[in-house]
């Protein structure tokens, strides 16, 4: 929102301004505005790249590569503006007079262009400093709430901020390619160059590190699932013996689906995401790339791979990627596996202390289009110049699959997927963890609060402290760990249901269920209710959930307004093994509960077993 009216005012007090000196005046500033925009955008990487390397590592000036990206793009523009201003007020001292009308229409004309375009230089450079992803209330980008959970997509507009970003990104692409046209072309490099920097800044925590030194890492090799020259339909390719039978779900920054529910496209510019290939990088991290606490972090947000169609060098897409092979144990076993970008914030962090970590990223690239760039925290690796062709060829996932598994893959050591709270990699477990049951009657929070703590949730007394009635709330783990110990007459720590009702969990956590339960889980429509059923075929609906990862725990429950749909909560995968999901419902008191289902699909049958719903609620 605060970004959103700065822009607004950018871009209405310059409209004013001019519109009240005359036309002849407002177009000679709106070509000034042109030309210097055009200038910035040509020499923006360039001067990027000179502060990055000219930056010392410790000290004073050692957080210029924070804001490099953005002061590349600023400052030139500002500092061009200004000379152009200077040169032709000295070459033109005097205004030319028009009639009124034509004054101040024309004016107005002239000086909104120049306040969008100012404004667009000046939000595309604010997103390219390192800051939470929602900074100043707007985010370009974010994970899809659509196809494909996890992946990267442009966030929905609203006038006037996101459009002053995307319109100036866009009006420049385009004059990129015609007549402000050069040898290497800002829209060939940058395809949706509006959502570079939002995606750069979906850091781990908003904290990370947003952009790296071109020293701190290199491309170690490049590999192929499938063949380029005889495209495959890329749901075939999207699956791996990890989630076996499961075909994984994404989309484009656009939103489009990729792989399975994808449809052909409408025109031939347009990149078909039915059918294509695989393309996998090898990245090797040194010391360079590492945070304070000293490991590499990285998200799928952060890396880009820029695409090129075959017979178009001008036609380009920007891809990110779906997968990423890590390893998932104690580096010293040296055991690897495929992870899917299929969850929101999930990050790869490098294991142990070792000097390097390797990281391969994989992405779907769409039928006739090969690889052109691959960008790493914002630094551009040009593909051309290094991979004329793969350096090795999977004919299908298997074969990949068992290259990972015996390690054929041996560059890739020391790397692990997931941060749990202390910043520390989680370990994947090779086999289900049965401590948590799938089904439990049980009405605590699995955490404390103190009365006063509980903004956003309403919270009713009871005999021994409070419980939480109904609302929805997000709490830091830290500041829940700084409570200590706490008067139980101040404690608010479960759920409040009335004396014939029963509150049951029912915990969708990956890692604590089989291989068999997170696959349908996977396959699961997030469009489907999430139900418990009773011995005589009762149906129960989810009142809320508890949701946790590495650094906050959400709540919600509302027995008013149950979930009608799973992709009402958070997601959660295999490859996000620090976020644990727990459905809560609320039951009728003693009845015997026999089935979990989302949808028409069951996930649990405990019938043979029935667990009895015994009364939690207050008498």
């Amino acid at each position: 929102m605060l970004l959103m009216l700065f822009a607004l005012a950018v871009a209405g007090v310059t409209a004013y301004i001019w519109c009240i000196r005359g036309f002849f005046s407002a177009l000679i500033h709106m070509v000034c505005v042109i030309a210097a925009a055009a200038i910035a955008f040509g020499v923006w990487e360039p001067v990027a790249y000179l502060l990055i390397n000219n930056a010392p590592e410790r000290g004073f000036g050692s957080s210029l590569p924070d804001v490099a990206w953005g002061l590349g793009l600023a400052l030139p523009f500002a500092i061009t503006l200004a000379l152009l201003r200077a040169g032709v007020d000295k070459l033109l001292p005097a205004n030319a007079q028009c009639e009124p009308p034509v004054d101040y229409v024309g004016g107005a004309v002239c000086g909104v262009v120049s306040g969008l375009i100012s404004a667009g230089v000046l939000v595309i450079s604010l997103n390219l400093i390192r800051a939470e992803p929602d900074f100043m209330g707007y985010q370009s980008v974010g994970f899809t709430t659509g196809v494909g959970r996890g992946s990267i997509e442009r966030t929905p507009g609203a006038f006037p901020a996101p459009w002053v970003d995307r319109l100036t990104a866009g009006l420049f692409s385009h004059l990129s390619l015609t007549t402000f046209r050069t040898a290497e072309p800002l829209a060939r490099w940058h395809p949706e160059f509006d959502t570079f920097p939002g995606s750069m800044r979906l850091t781990y925590e908003g904290r990370s590190r947003f952009t790296l030194r071109p020293d701190a890492f290199k491309l170690g090799s490049y590999y192929v699932v499938g063949d380029p020259q005889r495209p495959q339909k890329l749901a075939d390719l999207m699956v791996d013996d990890w989630s076996e039978g499961v075909v994984q779900k994404a989309s484009s920054l656009d939103g489009k689906a990729i792989g399975q529910g994808a449809t052909p496209p409408e025109t031939e510019d347009e990149p078909d995401f039915t059918q294509g290939y695989l393309a996998g990088f090898i990245v090797n991290f040194n010391s360079k790339a590492k945070e304070k606490p000293g490991q590499v972090v990285i998200g799928n947000g952060q890396v880009r791979l820029v695409v090129q169609r075959d017979d178009d060098d001008d036609n380009t897409v920007a891809l990110h990627p779906v997968a990423v092979v890590t390893n998932i144990d104690d580096p010293t076993k040296k055991a690897f596996a495929h992870f899917r970008y299929n969850a929101d914030n999930t990050y790869t962090a490098s294991v142990g202390g070792a000097a390097d970590a390797v990281m391969g990223f994989e992405f779907p690239v769409p039928a006739h289009y090969r690889p052109l760039a691959l960008y790493v925290k914002g630094v551009r690796v040009d593909l051309t110049e290094r991979f004329e062709k793969p350096t090795v060829i999977y004919s299908d996932p298997t074969q990949r699959d068992e290259a990972i598994k015996n390690g054929q893959m041996a560059s890739m050591t020391d790397v692990g997927p997931i941060l749990d709270a202390n910043g520390k990699p989680v370990e994947a477990p090779p086999q289900a963890n049965f401590q948590v049951p799938l089904i439990q009657v049980s009405n605590t929070l699995g955490f404390t609060l103190q009365k006063g703590q509980e903004t956003g949730l309403e919270v009713v007394p009871e005999n021994r402290g409070y419980s939480v009635q109904s609302g929805e709330q997000t709490f830091r783990l830290n500041s829940l760990k700084g409570l200590g110990v706490v008067d139980p007459k101040l404690k608010i720590d479960r759920f409040s249901s009335r004396a014939d009702t029963s509150i049951v969990k029912v915990s969708v956590t990956p890692k604590y269920r089989d291989a068999e339960f997170n696959k349908l889980f996977e396959m699961a429509d997030r469009n489907a209710e999430p139900i418990l059923l009773d011995r005589n075929g009762t149906r129960y609906a989810a009142a809320g959930w508890l949701f946790r990862d590495s650094s906050v725990v959400k709540i919600r429950y509302d027995q008013g307004h149950p979930v009608q749909r799973l992709g009402e909560a958070p997601a959660v995968s295999r490859s996000s093994a620090d976020k644990e999901l727990t459905l809560i419902f609320v039951v009728s008191a003693g009845v015997e509960i026999t089935e979990f289902k989302i949808g028409d699909v069951t996930l649990g049958d405990v019938s043979k077993n029935p667990i009895k719903a015994e009364a939690t609620g207050r008498r």
